[in-house]
């Protein structure tokens, strides 16, 4: 709930964290806490607000279409 809060306060399109990728997500910030590698975290949150959009942008209506 962290990481959505503050996207949605920086205007940033909010990264979930989904279940199935739970894993993913986890093994990602080890390394960037662990190595100082962050690309593979950054990767994961591209691709978490990438699908975000595309699941979000069709249920976006103009009320004056109702």
């Amino acid at each position: 709930m962290i990481i959505l809060k503050q996207c949605l306060d920086h205007n940033i399109v909010p990264v979930i964290i989904r279940d199935i990728h739970k894993a993913e997500y986890n093994r990602c910030l080890n390394k960037a806490q662990h190595e100082q590698d962050y690309k593979g975290l950054e990767a994961y949150f591209e691709k978490e607000q990438k699908y975000y959009q595309e699941s979000t942008i069709p249920m976006i209506f103009d009320f004056d279409e109702l």
